[in-house]
């Protein structure tokens, strides 16, 4: 462990600061940008370090990692990342391709390209990913994702990019921020869904486990709460809210989401709340 900060950390804290600024410095001076999907391809590289690493966590912090989502997020708005024909990497490949898609055609695989937008997202998942696995058990690193989502200027950037919070990505989103929130690390593969289902009920069948059906306003039919549908997903007194900030944050954009997906947030922050006092107190403090 010693070892991998003496001789890694120096190569971290550059990872870190290529994705904030958006650009590769060769040690002449000359630089390259690079584009959302070689940003992505670094998060998850950085990622993998986290993982293998935990005592990268404290470099990761002390390297500003967390001031990584603002960065990310205001690139998002000011650069066109997808028609400038720069180079990434310096290596002499265009910008229309990430690393892992050129890897691809050389292997002689179908490419599939993605639009804009879904570039965006994945390159926010890969982010929020990093964030969880960079903020788990780590006091320090904490407070310094507090002080960076809670400051008016993140907010501000979520708020007005709009443009991923649609109905397409607006559950994925969510439950990255409940991932963020209760620090729960897992690989991109899997699928862990944070949510309750929104069941609509059948004449004669009766909903979700423990839950009443209601009716939403302008939408015909009663609808009911289920955890069932993936029981790793119901909140347990395990499920401990270590970064409150992440909620709020959801109800800070909660005027941008759907109906139902509105009320499957509150019932999810209601559940944890009932689940353990200590969560409570810990919205409620970062409420104030």
């Amino acid at each position: 462990m010693g070892d991998f900060i003496q001789m890694h950390s120096s190569e971290l804290k550059e990872l870190i600061k290529i994705v904030q600024t958006g650009k590769v410095t060769s040690p002449v001076g000359n630089f390259w940008y690079i584009d959302v999907e070689a940003k992505e391809d670094i998060l998850w590289a950085i990622w993998r370090i986290l993982g293998a690493n935990p005592a990268a966590k404290n470099v990761f912090g002390e390297g500003n990692g967390f001031e990584l989502p603002l960065a990310v997020l205001e690139s998002m708005q000011t650069h066109d990342h997808h028609h400038s024909e720069v180079l990434v990497l310096g290596s002499g490949f265009s910008s229309s391709s990430s690393l892992s898609d050129r890897r691809n055609e050389e292997e002689g695989m179908v490419v599939t390209t993605r639009t804009p937008v879904e570039l965006c997202m994945q390159l926010l998942d890969a982010l929020l990913h990093v964030v969880t696995i960079g903020v788990s058990d780590n006091p320090i690193n904490r407070n310094r994702l507090h002080q960076c989502i809670s400051s008016q200027s993140f907010k501000h950037l979520v708020l007005n990019f709009s443009g991923l919070i649609c109905v397409e990505f607006e559950e994925k989103i969510t439950e990255l921020l409940f991932d963020v929130a209760l620090e729960h690390v897992h690989s991109p593969s899997q699928n862990t869904p944070a949510l309750p289902a929104l069941v609509e009920e059948q004449e004669g069948i009766v909903g979700g486990r423990g839950s009443s059906s209601f009716r939403i306003p302008g939408i015909d039919g009663k609808f009911s709460m289920n955890y069932a549908h993936n029981s790793s997903s119901t909140p347990t007194r395990e499920d401990e809210v270590f970064n409150p900030a992440a909620i709020l944050l959801l109800f800070h954009c909660f005027i941008l989401f759907s109906v139902k997906l509105q009320l499957r947030i509150l019932f999810h922050v209601q559940t944890l709340v009932r689940s353990s006092p200590r969560n409570q107190d810990a919205l409620t403090a970062a409420g104030k």
